[in-house]
């Protein structure tokens, strides 16, 4: 699926390490820990773990996720800090940023040009996710950024960009099982960077796992047909070809294929299948089941 244009500058894992040569894939049910590392320039300091209430937390350090929960962005510049706190973005949201990706191929003196773009739809999810920010200098008699009519749009855009980018930073994890793989039971996992508390620090969680039952040929068959999907704008001798996502395809198989998940909470408890259907973040299930459906690839040594 990564041929077409499914996501096109939107692309997950387009070299995650499935694709490459004797690359171990993750099955496994076995239980591992989540390691939780810095991201460099969106968080002041390291968290002792003990103050941050949106996870479950081993020796102090927080080692989960809660979906339920509004994320703090943090954003660092010039000095300054500032906190975007984003509300649980909802999957009409995210199908709406989908949809909101240009994707366009069109014929140029008899070339093909291709042009990308899903900044303006970045730029409208943050807005309406966000629920309040704090660093900026006010207006005088003006005690809360809320009092602004269109304070949103008045933010740097480079911090919405920025707080954009962290909604849409996941990327594939690249876990060693201990055990072989167990038939009809399939696991991905992810990397992904979340939020911060208010202290200002931004982590990224490795290894969260999601376990699938097996997909069925069928469902094959229909991620295949959604994501070679296309349109013509203005004509078909000289109009453009309109490249339309499988992202609502890709949720709506999670939903299906979902068995449980680990390093995710929902209210500081491990969420049960229903919760999990209803709370886990849809550009999460978007990418675990885009990674579940991409071909492991052989081991092949080359002669000496």
């Amino acid at each position: 699926m990564f041929g077409n244009k499914l996501y096109a500058g939107d692309v997950l894992f387009l070299h995650h390490p499935r694709h490459d040569s004797g690359a171990a894939r993750s099955s496994a049910w076995a239980a591992r820990s989540f390691k939780i590392d810095r991201v460099p320039h969106l968080g002041k300091a390291l968290l002792s773990g003990a103050d941050n209430p949106n996870s479950k937390q081993t020796k102090g350090i927080p080692v989960s996720i809660e979906l339920k929960q509004p994320r703090i962005i943090v954003i660092e510049d010039r000095g300054k800090s500032y906190a975007l706190t984003v509300a649980r973005i909802t999957k009409k949201q995210w199908l709406h940023y989908f949809e909101g990706i240009l994707s366009i191929s069109e014929n140029q003196n008899g070339k093909r040009v291709d042009s990308y773009d899903n900044s303006a739809a970045r730029l409208e999810l943050v807005e309406q996710a966000l629920v309040t920010a704090t660093g900026y200098t006010l207006p005088a008699m003006v005690e809360s950024i809320e009092k602004i009519e269109g304070w949103r749009s008045q933010l740097p855009i480079s911090h919405r960009l920025g707080a954009a980018n962290t909604l849409l930073s996941v990327s594939a994890s690249n876990p060693s099982d201990e055990e072989p793989i167990v038939l009809g039971l399939e696991s991905v996992s992810l990397d992904a960077v979340w939020g911060a508390d208010e202290s200002g620090v931004m982590r990224k969680f490795t290894g969260l796992r999601h376990n699938f039952k097996s997909p069925s040929p069928d469902q094959q068959r229909r991620l295949s047909l959604s994501g070679s999907r296309s349109r013509i704008i203005g004509g078909s001798r000289n109009g453009k070809t309109q490249w339309l996502g499988a992202q609502a395809t890709l949720a709506e198989l999670y939903d299906e294929l979902i068995v449980s998940v680990e390093g995710y909470t929902v209210e500081a408890a491990d969420p049960d299948r229903d919760q999990i259907i209803e709370y886990m973040d849809t550009y999460h299930k978007v990418a675990a089941v885009d990674l579940l459906f991409a071909p492991a690839a052989p081991k092949i040594e080359e002669e000496a």
